[in-house]
């Protein structure tokens, strides 16, 4: 078996065709190691059966500084028998460090997934370092010989950037104007009607008034030729009655659906009009709680008490608004005065229209 080994490993490195690839190779720095993969291609490589192949791939530059990375070994069939029953050893003294050790099947398409890491040297930043895949084909531990094509640079340096033109926005808002419209909907739907509109329940939706408003608002942002419309914010209020989810659901496409009909209007990009919601306009109701003459100091009391508990998801403003409704404190009041006469009111859109100065985008050359 002695004698055997020592045939073996007098040619073990005799090669018939070094034919290697690679594909997919990376190397990047990751703080101060190197990483570098690759897969290794080894389809067009025939390796005869006491045979064996070593893949050392190399990093160097043209000063003469050299790095080599742990080497993968190919084997014939009969040399991967001897290394599995300890026969001979991976390593030797020319290939310190193998990465891995497996058995060509001769004629068969066989990839090898590589990766290594290794200390970052100065000398690999600079612009000759390049990476290549040798493989030992005269048996003399030449790292340097039968390269399968040309070394591939590393480019961990990348040039120094280009410095383009620096394009300017000046969005100051030349003003700020805001107000508030009760724009109607259609009960439990969210489609806008700007014409007088008569729902199939026969509720009388007229909101030519409230979009009126609107637009002389506009109009007013826009008396100055020298501006023009930036941006134009949407946020639509419910009121408490009903499930907070489904409030939530019906205040965003409302928002949604005025924004849409402002941006259309006034030939805006979809993206100037934003919108937004608040569900349930608990902010505005105590206003109107603090504000009324209607109610005596012990039912305001009661309600602000009520009011400013700290509510934390849909279920505690839903447990709010069933107290309301069925706390002897509340119900009374509920049903004549705050169900009829303050909710319609909760139920409001605020508009913020932004203007700027016409011709505000410059480019500079820094």
């Amino acid at each position: 078996m002695a004698a055997f080994a020592a045939s073996l490993l007098m040619c073990a490195s005799a090669l018939a065709s070094a034919k290697v690839g690679t594909s997919g190779l990376s190397v990047h720095r990751n703080g101060e190691r190197l990483e570098v993969s690759a897969n290794i291609l080894l389809d067009s490589l025939e390796v005869r059966a006491d045979r064996q192949v070593y893949i050392s791939p190399v990093i160097s530059d043209s000063t003469g500084n050299l790095a080599t990375l742990p080497a993968l070994l190919v084997n014939g069939r009969n040399m991967q028998f001897a290394l599995e029953r300890g026969v001979i050893k991976a390593a030797d003294e020319r290939h310190p460090d193998i990465f891995s050790a497996l058995r060509r099947r001769n004629g068969e398409p066989q990839t090898v997934s590589y990766h290594t890491s290794l200390d970052l040297e100065e000398w690999m930043l600079g612009s000759s370092a390049a990476i290549s895949f040798p493989a030992d084909t005269c048996g003399c531990g030449n790292f340097l010989g039968g390269a399968p094509g040309s070394p591939i640079a590393l480019n961990l340096t990348p040039p120094a950037p280009v410095t383009p033109p620096v394009e300017k926005h000046i969005e100051t808002f030349y003003s700020i104007h805001e107000g508030k419209a009760r724009v109607q909907f259609e009960v439990d739907r969210t489609e806008l009607h700007p014409d007088r509109y008569v729902a199939r329940n026969g509720q009388v939706i007229d909101n030519r008034l409230q979009l009126k408003e609107i637009d002389d608002t506009v109009k007013y942002a826009l008396s100055d030729p020298l501006v023009e419309i930036a941006a134009i914010e949407v946020t639509g209020y419910a009121s408490p009655e009903s499930p907070y989810i489904h409030n939530d659901q019906l205040a965003t496409g409302r928002s949604r659906a005025l924004a849409e009909y402002l941006a259309e209007r006034y030939n805006l990009p979809k993206e100037a009009c934003t919108y937004s919601a608040v569900p349930e306009n608990w902010g505005e109701f105590r206003e109107m709680v603090v504000a009324s003459d209607e109610i005596t100091e012990q039912q305001r009391a009661d309600l602000l008490e009520l009011i400013d508990e700290p509510a934390y998801g849909p279920s505690d403003y839903d447990a709010k608004e069933r107290r309301l409704n069925t706390d002897p404190k509340f119900r009374k009041l509920y049903r004549d005065l705050i169900l009829p006469k303050w909710f319609p009111h909760l139920r409001a859109t605020r508009f913020v229209i932004k203007t700027r100065l016409k011709h505000t985008r410059e480019i500079e050359n820094p």
